[in-house]
């Protein structure tokens, strides 16, 4: 059975860094789409490890909070 699971996926450097956002999966690659097969590979091979199901993933919940950003200042 697949699932859509979602994911979170940030450029470092040279290397896009990305993470699931219901497991602790995260991995890394050249390209966006080297990064998402990579990611898709990783989350197979911990459902396996751990023997979980893709149907017990649970549902992501997230939201937005507002953060006022505060300059640093030197003492």
């Amino acid at each position: 059975m697949k699932a859509k699971i979602p994911y979170a996926i940030v450029r470092e450097g040279r290397w896009f860094t990305i993470r699931c956002l219901t497991l602790p999966v995260t991995t890394q690659g050249k390209t966006e789409e080297e990064a998402v097969k990579m990611l898709e590979e990783a989350v197979e091979l911990y459902l396996e490890a751990t023997n979980e199901n893709v149907e017990e993933v649970k549902d992501l919940h997230y939201g937005w909070i507002d953060v006022e950003a505060r300059k640093k200042t030197i003492a």
